[in-house]
Parts: C-alpha cells; structure tokens; sequence
C-alpha cells in the first residue's frame, strides 16, 4: 500500500527532490505553504533534498507509513557563508549572482563541443529568466529597442498577443537582443558565461537540473508535440523542476538565447582558459539552451548552435547578465 507526504516551504521555488522507495523520484520547486504539494508514494524510508543558492543544503531522511500522511515543511536557512543573491533592476529584471569559479566546458559529445576544457571566470549576474514579451515591450516604448517581428509575420511569433506577456519575447534578432541587455544595465552573457551558468555554477551534469534525462517535467521543448504539445512556448518559469541551484528558470527549451561570441566550431581547442570572449570574428553569433521546436538532444548544457546576427525566428530569445564590481 502506499501513504501520502504534503510538501510546502520556502523560499519557494527552491530546487527539491523527493525519492521513495520503488524507484520513485520527483524533482519540483518547493510549493509555498499556501498552496502546499501532496503526492502519493510507497511505503517506506523517503528522503526529501532542497537546495537554493545562499541558503544551506535541507535534507531530510524519514519513514512513510500505509494510508499515512507525513507532512514536511521546510525552511530554509540563509547561508552566512554564501556569496549567492540578487536585485531586481529595471523593467522588473530579477539578478541573480553567481560567484566566480573554474569548471570543466564541453563535452565529448559532439564535434564542435570538443575539447572539454577548463575555465575559470570572474562574478557575474544573470537574469533569473527570459526576456519576456512584457519586459521588452518597455524597452521598446522607451525607445531604446525596435519591436520584433509579430504574429503577422509568423503565427509563433509572440509579439502582438494580448495574452502572452509573461512569455518569452522571440522574433528578435542578434542586435535587438544586445540593445534590450544594453538598456537594462548589462549585456549580452558570454558562450562560457551561460554553459557556467546552466551547469548550475559549473557542475558536471548534462543538464541545467541534474543529469536525468528531460521530460516535460523539467522544460518545454519537442515532446508529446512542439511545445510540450502546446504548439508554442510556455509562460516563463512553467517548469521550476527544471530550474538550476541558482534559481535561473528556462536554462534549457523555451526559446534559445542569444550570448555574445561569435561561433567557431573549433576555438574550444585555443579558448583562453581566463574570461573566454569568443573568436573576434564570424559569421554567426552563438544561441545557447534549445526551445519548444527543439529535441531533448539540444537542451544539453553543452550544446552549440549559431545564427545569422540578423536572423529573427519563432525559436530564438534572450537573457541579459550584468558584470560584478
């Protein structure tokens, strides 16, 4: 027989994972205790994992009973030690700081993936998600950004929706994604910047989430149908299982994202190991992290693609960071 556990905590959102007994294993963000998350599992030892970056690891070992409900509320404690945090800035951008430090980029995946190489970079701050189509739209009414391509211009586009604000804004192009950055203080991140940062402060996983493979659970891409079988994207952080330690929402599918190098299939074998900015030149810019038009193969961390710095598409986005001082 099975019983029952009731999760709910904060700060809500926090990256959480519950295993049972009988293989049984959930990854979610930590529902808030107005709205706390119940689950049937099997009886037995469960252990219940949260993590939040300036907050201390939550771990918690415990026995669920047949027909029982174990409740678990979880709060959890600021780490006095952690350099984890953010702001908000303009048009409602929420920064989330990740703190200098070397990891291993690459993989041995595919061609242009290798070598796997170290780096080492400096502090930085990175939107915690997407630009959505409302933030943009202040740009644009500031006269500092030039509207994408709308929905007369493809059925995906979102610009031009009335109900699609908090979507990611796509259909822009390379230098629209470097002004909307420029104008809410920062820039477009760099190739390393973002594999850093989807790795979850440089982990060794495939994943922004972990290393289990992605399902609809985690992100929004080409599963059941584009989109999740939603034919479109998703409002921005639908999938917070799929969130990184930090918190960053959309680091794989959604709509790919902008950064700042130029590609080069081969310049991981002469990248410099210290702030790596890209090669100084090419012709096409790099997009990073897959979409909702896109397979489970492309939302690997490590995963390379590039544009035309012109190019506007249904599938392509950005996210902003700022640098440290």
């Amino acid at each position: 027989s099975s019983g029952q556990i009731q999760i709910s905590g904060k700060p809500d959102g926090a990256k959480s994972r519950l295993e049972c007994q009988k293989g049984f294993v959930r990854d979610f963000g930590l529902p808030a205790a107005t709205s706390p998350w119940t689950v049937s599992v099997p009886r037995g030892q469960c252990r219940l994992v949260v993590e939040r970056d300036g907050y201390e690891k939550y771990e918690q070992t415990f026995e669920v009973a047949g027909g029982a409900t174990v409740r678990q509320s979880v709060e959890l404690k600021r780490d006095m030690y952690a350099s984890g945090g953010g702001s908000t800035g303009t048009a409602g951008t929420k920064w989330v700081r990740l703190p200098g430090g070397t990891f291993q980029m690459g993989s041995n995946k595919a061609g242009d993936e290798r070598p796997v190489h170290s780096v080492t970079l400096s502090a930085f701050e990175m939107a915690a998600t997407e630009v959505t189509v409302g933030q943009y739209r202040q740009c644009v009414q500031a006269g500092a950004c030039t509207a994408p391509d709308d929905k007369s211009s493809s059925k995906y586009c979102n610009w031009g929706y009335s109900d699609r604000d908090n979507h990611p804004v796509n259909c822009v192009d390379w230098h629209q994604a470097t002004a909307y950055a420029k104008w809410v203080g920062g820039r477009l991140p760099t190739e390393a910047e973002w594999e850093y940062a989807a790795r979850s402060g440089g982990r060794n996983q495939e994943y922004p989430w972990g290393s289990q493979s992605p399902t609809c659970n985690y992100a929004v891409f080409s599963s059941g149908g584009y989109g999740c079988g939603q034919d479109r994207t998703w409002p921005v952080c639908s999938k917070p299982a799929g969130n990184t330690v930090q918190g960053l929402c959309d680091m794989a599918g959604n709509v790919w994202e902008w950064v700042s190098d130029w590609y080069e299939s081969g310049y991981y074998g002469k990248s410099p190991s210290s702030n790596p900015t890209g090669p100084s030149s090419g012709s096409g810019r790099v997009n990073r992290g897959g979409s909702w038009y896109d397979t489970a193969d492309d939302l690997r961390v490590a995963r390379r693609y590039s544009n035309d710095p012109g190019y506007r598409d249904y599938f392509l986005g950005l996210r902003p960071v700022r640098s440290v001082r």
